[in-house]
């Protein structure tokens, strides 16, 4: 008798985990179970939508509810379009990447340099010649006011100082946030999905998809593990961001059909306690002795896998 939990049992469990910190994070800013759970309704019906489709099926409101679980009666109010969203890259995103992408922006180290708000020198790198470079639409020094009110940029000394170089993450501004939560993390979940479908229908996991886990650690450890594991990110998306640039600019003239996007990214987190997958050593059922372990997508790879 097979007493092995079956896939919608694992997988369930595995969303139930997933949705803690997202549940305290909705919780935390005022968004209840019932708001979400009527959110969640139309997410459903486009993931049915989907499958569907990838499956060559007729889709009618009968199969939508069944594939779903949503009720009949709401399928038709909540397949109705949506008003498409427009591509939106903030100027501040802009110019901050190419602060700290672009070589005359850079010191010898590669690092952002600080830059004079203006130059007499017309040719010579200002925070004025970076910020028309991207759009002449709007003033310099109102660029650089809404990346001062984000704390990305300080200015001190008649310079404009880029305070968060590797990476642009606006504080101040809680809709860009919110859309870097959804872009970032829901591409992380989507590798992740497809690798275990994959891997469970015996094909070879398409995404990278890994990340290295380590308890048994005290707090000065993880600070020097968290600025190591910065710069490593540092150097990685330097490469991987010229690289992009490069092909990007010989695939640009290809039809639109037939060009794709990506998202490379990076993350580090820690907390106190021990690592879930692991177990706690303390326990005698939990196996003991190793206090470092890797998560991998594929599973011919080496280390633990999930």
């Amino acid at each position: 008798m097979n007493d092995a939990p079956d896939k919608p049992t694992l997988l369930l469990s595995a969303a139930t985990r997933l949705m803690e910190p997202l549940a305290r994070l909705l919780v935390a800013n005022g968004v209840t179970y019932t708001m979400f759970a009527q959110a969640l309704k139309r997410v459903f019906l486009n993931a049915a939508d989907s499958e569907l489709k990838s499956d060559g099926k007729r889709i009618t409101d009968s199969a939508l509810s069944l594939l779903s679980g949503v009720h009949r009666k709401d399928v038709r109010v909540l397949t109705a379009p949506e008003p498409p969203l427009r591509r939106t890259v903030t100027i501040a995103s802009q110019v901050t990447m190419a602060w700290t992408s672009q070589p005359e922006y850079l010191d010898d180290d590669g690092r952002p340099r600080p830059l004079p708000l203006r130059s007499a020198d017309a040719s010579g790198p200002s925070f004025e010649r970076l910020s028309q470079g991207i759009s002449k639409d709007f003033h310099s020094r109102s660029v650089l006011d809404e990346l001062i009110r984000l704390g990305v940029v300080q200015e001190r000394d008649g310079l404009a100082h880029l305070v968060l170089a590797e990476g642009f993450l606006p504080s101040a501004d809680l809709q860009e946030l919110a859309r870097y939560l959804a872009a970032n993390v829901g591409d992380h979940l989507a590798a992740a999905a497809t690798n275990f479908t994959a891997s469970h229908k015996g094909r070879r996991t398409p995404y990278l998809e890994f990340a290295l886990w380590g308890d048994e650690l005290s707090a000065e450890s993880i600070v020097r593990l968290q600025a190591m594991a910065q710069q490593q990110w540092v150097t990685a998306m330097k490469k991987v961001r010229n690289a992009a640039e490069m092909l990007s600019e010989e695939d640009r003239a290809l039809p639109a059909a037939s060009l794709h996007r990506f998202r490379f990214g990076a993350y580090f987190y820690h907390q106190q306690g021990f690592e879930p997958t692991a177990g706690d050593p303390t326990d005698g059922a939990a196996p003991g002795g190793t206090a470092v372990g890797t998560t991998a997508a594929d599973p011919q790879s080496r280390g633990s896998t999930t």
